[in-house]
């Protein structure tokens, strides 16, 4: 019970602000997708180079140039939408939240520590708390994603397609042009 306690106090600053934990979640689940699909179209590349297929290779090139376009310009959006103010954003709610028992704490305790060192001390957790609330919501779903890309492709692998083929299909650059 008490980790219970422990982790909704840890994950408090992202229960308050909600609208920045979105932001952080979305720009880690994109940057883990990303990789992921690089490796799926260059699969598909290389395969339809490999068979000597014009028609599948010009499409395949089409879609993942397309994707890269489409990639670059979610992530500009992104950037504009200032995805990296989350962390200032949770310093300031911890700082608002308990910054304010620090002052109330006994003067003869703050003094046996001395003033400076104490809150040296206090501001450097609440940035550290930032930041590993950022890294950890970033870092979890990024590998959560790669884990489960890998079970996705040892699933693939034991029905011997591509993963690409699974979901786009064969096709020819003549019918995406229609």
């Amino acid at each position: 019970m008490k980790l219970k306690k422990y982790l909704a106090k840890f994950f408090e600053p992202i229960f308050e602000k909600k609208y920045y934990g979105f932001q952080i979640i979305t720009k880690s689940i994109l940057s883990g997708i990303n990789p992921l699909i690089h490796i799926l179209f260059i699969e598909n590349i290389v395969s339809q180079l490999e068979n000597w297929t014009n028609e599948g290779f010009q499409a395949a090139f089409l879609f993942y140039i397309m994707y890269v376009l489409w990639y670059e310009f979610i992530e500009a959006i992104l950037h504009k939408w200032g995805w990296f103010w989350a962390v200032p954003e949770f310093i300031a709610t911890i700082q608002y939240k308990y910054f304010y028992k620090y002052f109330y704490l006994d003067n003869n305790f703050t003094e046996t520590v001395g003033t400076g060192k104490s809150i040296s001390i206090v501001e450097k957790g609440i940035y550290t708390w930032a930041r590993l609330l950022d890294m950890l919501l970033s870092n979890f779903i990024q590998v959560l994603i790669g884990f489960i890309f890998a079970l996705i492709l040892r699933i693939f692998t034991a029905l011997e397609t591509l993963p690409i083929q699974f979901l786009i299909g064969s096709f020819s650059i003549s019918s995406i042009l229609r």
